[in-house]
């Protein structure tokens, strides 16, 4: 085995005690062979690299082949300034150089801990020990790599001064770790959610677990030969891990650049105080939690209004839904109000706002325009009948000249009473659909469909569907006096009954087969049609939504009069 403290005398500064990055240093990495990144928090003795105290990122090649990238840990400090003279504003010591240092590194080796930075009570690791030098060390890694998006699996050594024997202890560094793991992926995705729609795909795609990402040793380091078992399994290791594929001068660069870059993940995690970080995470999720809520609702709601079919006491559903999702945010994310999240919890509840208005909005109008067509069509259906009966009135020979006068007020009036009973119709259902909180009212739609109501009424005359009827008053007028006609003089009176049958079957399909056979005997007669119009849309909507049954059967009475 490669001696460590020989490994170490020809060592290439990449970034120094200063913080100034050497591209020279970059440039002089390995195209071949693994990296292993050997990180130890300042003023603190290692036997790995001795007692000298790491004042910047260092490279340093060895005969196995593989390169190591030397590098203090992180403070227990967060700093917002990343430019200084001192050691919390240093951003190698803040972290940065850290990151830098693993961000490419197949093997991550975290030296110098004293059991006491475990922070370890009854087997359990208290909240600090996120906050201490080797918690805020992982949250650096862990987002190095994930801004990077790393999806090589990473070996993680954790090298501590101290008996780390117990399973409860071992198992409480790795949750914690885990941890650690999932905030800095959680805070990745509230920087680079934009919109509810890219939360949808980015939920449709399954993240990278911790365990699919890093393999975690917690190992016991007291002596010079317990450092080298260490580094005899770094180093197998590295050479078992896949090459990266991304550059490595460019991942290193790019992860040391963040320390200026507010809007980096990096930045963020190693800037924010912890009590940010939650209320962020507590922010979204609730959003989450409540944007999924709204589209359970609105899925149903939306497949009914595809149907032209009413939401049953829908502003009163609206109503409560809004208000509901609105104030539950609202108690839940109240303790971020007055704090640094406060901004980030008004935008997520701008969106939840926003979401509920456009949705609700849309469905609004869109029964508003099923109650417009409906109310059209009904009024049409009454102007058929008056105009039906009207014609039949007009047939008698009136006896007065007033009469004819008469006709003409009581048909004018019982078309102005057509117009005002469907109109009601309409605000009657419309009411049912008002939304307040959204000032959602039926006020504009109702003159709009008064308005169209009678222009309904004043063109109907002129319609394809009041000719359609007058066409058909001419041909049975015209039908009648052929057959008195044609009607030979001393024919006796009779009535002939007849009896057909009709059976049809209407399987799956969209109607696009059909096809009737029939038989007639004298008065009687069988007739059976298949017609494949089950699953069609128009079919669906006549029967309220439900599927037409299979087979219809249905008998026919024929009376022939002859009088």
């Amino acid at each position: 085995l490669v001696s460590l403290a020989v490994a170490i005398e020809g060592m290439t500064p990449l970034i120094d005690s200063t913080g100034s990055f050497h591209r020279s240093g970059v440039a002089s990495l390995p195209a071949e062979g693994g990296i292993i990144a050997l990180i130890n928090p300042s003023s603190t003795f290692s036997f790995l690299t001795g007692e000298d105290e790491l004042q910047g990122v260092f490279l340093s090649e060895v005969d196995t082949g593989c390169t190591l990238v030397l590098s203090p840990g992180a403070n227990t400090i967060p700093m917002a300034h990343t430019i200084g003279t001192g050691s919390g504003s240093n951003p190698v010591r803040s972290g940065y150089g850290c990151a830098a240092a693993s961000v490419a590194a197949g093997v991550i080796v975290l030296d110098g801990f004293e059991t006491s930075d475990l922070l370890l009570e009854n087997g359990e690791t208290s909240e600090e020990w996120k906050n201490s030098r080797l918690g805020r060390s992982l949250s650096s890694i862990f987002a190095a790599q994930a801004a990077a998006a790393r999806s090589e699996k990473v070996v993680l050594i954790l090298c501590v001064k101290g008996d780390v024997t117990s399973l409860k202890q071992q198992a409480a560094v790795m949750r914690t770790a885990e941890d650690l793991y999932k905030e800095v992926m959680e805070t990745k995705r509230i920087l680079s959610t934009e919109n509810l729609e890219a939360e949808e795909e980015r939920e449709m795609s399954d993240p990278i677990s911790f365990d699919d990402l890093y393999d975690v040793m917690l190992v016991q380091v007291e002596s010079e030969n317990d450092a080298k078992k260490v580094m005899d399994i770094a180093y197998r290791s590295a050479a078992e891990q896949a090459p990266i594929t991304a550059s490595t001068s460019a991942l290193i660069s790019d992860t040391y650049s963040c320390s200026s870059k507010t809007s980096s993940l990096l930045h963020n995690v190693l800037t924010s105080p912890r009590s940010v970080t939650s209320a962020l995470l507590l922010c979204n999720d609730c959003y989450l939690r409540y944007s999924r809520s709204l589209r359970a609702k609105m899925v149903p709601w939306k497949n009914r209004v595809a149907r032209n079919l009413l939401i049953d006491k829908f502003g009163s559903q609206a109503t409560t839904l809004y208000n509901s999702i609105l104030q539950n945010y609202d108690y839940e994310t109240c303790s971020v109000s007055g704090g640094a999240a406060a901004g980030y919890r008004l935008a997520q509840r701008s969106k939840l706002e926003y979401a509920l208005t456009r949705d609700i909005g849309e469905l609004f109008r869109l029964q508003l325009a099923i109650c417009e067509s409906d109310a059209i069509k009904q009024l049409q259906r009454k102007l058929l009948k008056l105009r039906k009966a009207d014609a039949l009135s007009k047939a008698t020979p009136p006896k007065e000249g007033k009469d004819v006068e008469e006709r003409m007020a009581q048909s004018y009036d019982d078309n102005a009473a057509a117009v005002r009973a469907t109109s009601f119709a309409f605000d009657t259902k419309a009411a049912e659909l008002e939304v307040p909180p959204l000032q959602l009212t039926k006020t504009q739609a109702s003159r709009d469909v008064a308005a169209k109501l009678y222009d309904t009424l004043n063109n109907f005359d002129k319609s394809a569907i009041a000719q359609l009827q007058d066409m058909k008053l001419i041909q049975k007028t015209a039908s009648r006096q052929a057959q008195v006609k044609k009607k030979p003089r001393g024919t006796e009176s009779s009535i002939d009954i007849g009896l057909n049958l009709v059976a049809m079957f209407r399987p799956d399909g969209f109607g696009n087969f059909q096809g009737f056979a029939g038989y007639n005997l004298g008065p009687y007669g069988v007739t059976v049609g298949v017609q494949n119009d089950a699953d069609s849309l128009e079919v669906l909507n006549q029967f309220g939504g439900l599927r037409p049954p299979f087979l219809r059967f249905q008998p026919k009475l024929n009376f022939d009069i002859e009088l």
